[in-house]
């Protein structure tokens, strides 16, 4: 999609640094028009939350600009929310554009012998970088009655919060078969709705260890989401794109934000400078145990007063594009308070962490019940139209009528509406029938008669349905007037006068009827025939949710809770409680951790252990939340996968840096109204672990 700058703003902040603001229009390819800003004419801010978990961290741009006699601006609310692209940018020095050009390519094509050369193609005029971008979006936009000047607001918005309106990906293909979906494949595709195509930034310390062949995952490598259930939500729909991306990135304390013009996914704790995560690291393949990782944290910073962090960088479609190690710190040196608001909150520390989890969609039922994924799973039959020629008698209808989600099964226009013919069937898995017992069996659907609603009430159709076995070698079919299996039963009849609405047909099977039990292996097959209408106005009948459900055992759970007892740790009562997918694996590890071996023992962990762990770190005591408003003295302008060290020589310094939580910029002004949290990434504190 193309889009060219239709209303620019260049102008500096307070300490002379330059930026830009550039409006662009949708296909537009005239002239640049001027803009006239107010004294503030851009704030950027991410929205802060209590949840220091809380995986997605939507962005928003405000504009504050001026109309006059000669300056004015397109009606922007007459037009779709992908129609104007905001771009908010900085001006580089040419040290700073030399380091991207260094990092972009990972020292291949620069170095440092031709330094000289790369500053020397920079004339005096500025090298912008992008720092924000997103879409206008105007939602009841007030319009002032009176005489130029006056001021008007726009925001723009990053379109993470409205990945709610957009499908998640799913594993239904052209060919109707399962696909499995890596976990970046499914992040790209989730993205790729918000038409901004950014590259993906990763930071995440917990990998997975594979046996046979030995090989280690990081978070995007994995599988996290398989093809069938784990896609679905209540109804045998489609989770959306957002549900989707929330469950990938909780499962491993992810959180996501746009920084820098950037997608970055960074994990909530245990993120911490490489440099010591390599000490750490090498001395567990020394066969020592790392201690007082927090005091050798804080030697690194007071030595360098730096803190890099490794990205593993993918571009937007989710190929790989190498890796860069990137300076994330800011310090009380760069950042000076203003406005004498800052602020220390302490929130209380843990007695133990619950962490709940779920089994996603534990139904016994076949996941395409709702035709998601097409007809896979289930047989559509055919009527011979010619020697060698055929068409079926049923075809996925897509965004017509549905139950749940896109898509449902209707008859074709070759399905007649008289007599009995067959048209579409499922057969269940084959099951043992000396353990499982057919009473726990239901065969449920829902229908839709779809006619004209201006014709007669009255018109009446009959959906018709087989239900059958064989077992030993006999063959039953289910009469639901009888409500038992015989060996020569009539077609089921549902007379329906309910039209255009969904409607419900449930049968509970039973044993009855059935010859006695000595085979092991047996299948129930739901077939539907042609519906029965003498209404010339009939158009077609709609299925879905169309399943043969085995209720669940005793043993069946839908969750577990997995706890983390904090021991010594005085009179704390509080309880910290989240919700993961569960997932009791063994073979992941953080770079603290003695690297699995073959055996899982005694150090392959699963993950449940290491979330529960990782949250019981950061609550071992009270937890320090910063908010203030701060000035940054540097040229690049501070962003949300920044981090900050407050550290105030002689007086008070923080073992490690802030995790931010909220940031609002106001860029005219270079001021950050901060919003951040004190993790505690010291050596494991002590738990006791319980299943309940």
């Amino acid at each position: 999609m193309a889009y060219g700058v239709k209303y620019r703003l260049e102008f500096s902040d307070v300490l002379g640094y330059r930026k830009k603001i550039e409006i662009h229009k949708k296909d537009y390819t005239g002239s640049v028009l001027p803009v006239i800003g107010t004294s503030s004419p851009v704030v950027i801010s991410w929205q802060s939350s209590d949840d220091f978990y809380k995986p997605i961290i939507g962005s928003k741009c405000q504009l504050n600009l001026m109309v006059t006699d000669s300056v004015t601006y397109d009606d922007f609310y007459k037009f779709d929310e992908r129609e104007y692209k905001v771009i908010i940018s900085y001006a580089q020095t040419q040290a700073d554009a030399y380091s991207d050009r260094v990092s972009a390519d990972g020292g291949q094509t620069e170095s440092i012998n031709c330094l000289g050369n790369a500053l020397s193609d920079y004339t005096s005029s500025d090298v912008w970088a992008v720092y924000w971008s997103g879409f206008l979006v105007v939602d009841r936009y007030k319009e002032k009655i009176t005489s130029t000047p006056f001021g008007v607001s726009f925001n723009a918005f990053d379109g993470l919060g409205t990945l709610n309106n957009f499908n998640a990906p799913n594993g239904y293909n052209s060919n109707n078969a399962p696909v499995t979906t890596t976990n970046i494949e499914r992040i790209s595709e989730i993205l790729q709705n918000l038409d901004l195509d950014l590259d993906i930034y990763i930071a995440s310390d917990i990998k997975f260890r594979q046996y046979g062949p030995a090989a280690d995952f990081d978070f995007e490598q994995l599988t996290t989401l398989n093809f069938g259930y784990d896609e679905m939500s209540a109804d045998f729909a489609l989770n959306t794109a957002k549900f989707q991306l929330e469950l990938l990135l909780k499962q491993f304390n992810l959180r996501i934000f746009q920084s820098m013009n950037k997608w970055y996914i960074v994990e909530g704790t245990n993120m911490f400078d490489y440099y010591v995560k390599d000490l750490i690291f090498n001395e567990l393949q020394q066969g020592g145990t790392p201690t007082a990782i927090r005091a050798q944290i804080l030697t690194q910073f007071q030595s360098t007063n730096k803190e890099f962090l490794d990205f593993r960088k993918y571009n937007y479609l989710g190929a790989s594009i190498a890796s860069e190690r990137k300076q994330v710190l800011y310090s009380t040196t760069d950042l000076k308070a203003v406005g004498s608001n800052l602020t220390r909150e302490y929130l209380q520390p843990a007695s133990e962490v619950q962490l709940t989890g779920n089994y996603i969609k534990t139904k016994n039922a076949f996941y395409n019940a709702g035709f998601e994924y097409g007809d896979f799973g289930f047989t559509i039959e055919e009527k011979t139209i010619s020697i060698g020629v055929t068409t079926p008698y049923a075809e996925i209808a897509t965004d017509e009528v549905s139950f749940k989600g896109k898509r449902s099964l209707k008859l074709s226009d070759v399905a007649p509406i008289t007599g009995s013919t067959e048209m579409f069937y499922f057969d269940t898995p084959t099951f043992n029938p000396q353990e499982v017992s057919y009473n726990q069996f239901s065969c449920k659907l829902k229908y839709y008669l779809s006619l004209p609603t201006s014709q007669s009430t009255t018109t009446t159709a009959t959906i018709q349905y087989v239900i059958s076995t064989t077992l030993n070698g006999s063959a039953r079919r289910w009469n639901n007037v009888a409500k038992e299996f015989q060996a020569s039963a009539p077609v089921n009849e549902v007379t329906v006068s309910s039209l255009n609405k969904w409607v419900d047909l449930s049968v509970q099977l039973s044993d009855q009827g059935l010859p006695d039990n000595s085979s092991t292996s047996s299948s129930i097959r739901f077939l539907i025939l042609n519906v029965i209408c003498s209404d010339s106005d009939y158009e077609t009948t709609y299925f879905d949710n169309f399943l043969v459900d085995q209720s669940k055992s005793s043993a069946d759970e839908s969750s577990q809770t997995f706890v983390s007892k904090l021991t010594g740790n005085g009179v704390n009562t509080s309880i910290q409680k989240i919700t993961r997918l569960a997932d009791q694996k063994f073979g992941y590890y953080r770079t603290r951790d003695h690297f699995p071996v073959f055996t899982f023992k005694p150090n392959s962990k699963t993950l449940m252990t290491i979330l529960g762990q990782n949250v019981a770190n950061d609550y071992r005591e009270y937890v320090s939340r910063y908010t203030g408003t701060f000035r940054n003295v540097n040229r690049v302008p501070m962003s949300f996968h920044n981090k900050i060290w407050f550290s105030w020589l002689g007086i008070e310094t923080d073992h490690q840096s802030n995790v931010l939580d909220g940031l609002t910029y106001d860029v005219k002004n270079a001021q950050y109204s901060v919003k951040s949290h004190l993790p505690n990434n010291d050596d494991d504190v002590t738990v006791t672990r319980i299943i309940n």
